[in-house]
């Protein structure tokens, strides 16, 4: 398994072909079935903590510092501020 076949294996059954990887890069992404904008500025696993029921805060795994945001109910908020 040292050569990627399980992971080339994993990422084509996803659908994914192991050349369309590319490095990581700070980005908003909209998921529309729960509703939410995350924004991740660090490649790693975060924790949540809730400010209000718009805004989660995304924090390092073992540092307490901010790697990311959370918007939920973004559809809502769209609409209210156009």
């Amino acid at each position: 398994m040292a050569d990627g076949s399980f992971l080339n294996s994993l990422l084509a059954s996803c659908g994914i072909e192991a050349a369309e990887l590319r490095e990581f890069a700070p980005a908003a992404r909209y998921f529309k079935p729960i509703d939410a904008l995350i924004y991740l500025n660090e490649d790693c696993s975060y924790r949540t903590k809730v400010v209000d029921e718009n805004l989660s805060l995304l924090l390092h795994p073992s540092e307490d510092k901010v790697v990311g945001i959370m918007l939920n109910g973004f559809s809502v908020l769209a609409q209210t501020s156009a």
